[in-house]
């Protein structure tokens, strides 16, 4: 390989020691300089750690945020969580059976639509309650 030659303000030629114009060259910590290619990629595949780390914190949230909703259901439906002692109708108890029984999640899948369709059920749910 043939190394580029850069001219000196004298006018002589000398060789480019540019450590990413000549992969002979080591770098002073004693590594091979990295190309923008390999920074490039270096910085993909840090981004894309991080990005990982958000999806779990997202997925995290979600389920602590859903989680709660359903307790708060539980709570509510339940005979300590009823405000005085008023059992939900019959209407709404059917009304949550047939939302639940209708819904076809498939939780080791792992799927976006699956998350969609808790969240519209849940909304759902607590728009069927009645206000206190």
């Amino acid at each position: 390989m043939s190394q580029t030659k850069q001219v000196s303000k004298t006018g002589k030629a000398t060789p480019n020691t540019n450590p990413a114009f000549n992969p002979g060259v080591v770098a002073s910590n004693g590594e091979k300089p990295r190309t923008r290619r390999e920074e490039r990629l270096a910085l993909l595949v840090s981004q894309l750690g991080e990005l990982r780390g958000s999806v779990d914190q997202l997925a995290e949230q979600y389920r602590l945020r859903v989680g709660g909703q359903i307790a708060d259901f539980v709570e509510v439906l339940s005979a300590k969580g009823r405000p005085n002692g008023k059992k939900p109708t019959m209407k709404v108890i059917e009304l949550f059976l047939d939302e639940l029984a209708e819904q076809s999640i498939k939780p080791k899948k792992g799927r976006a639509k699956d998350f969609v369709k808790v969240q519209r059920l849940m909304r759902r749910l607590a728009n069927a309650l009645p206000a206190d």
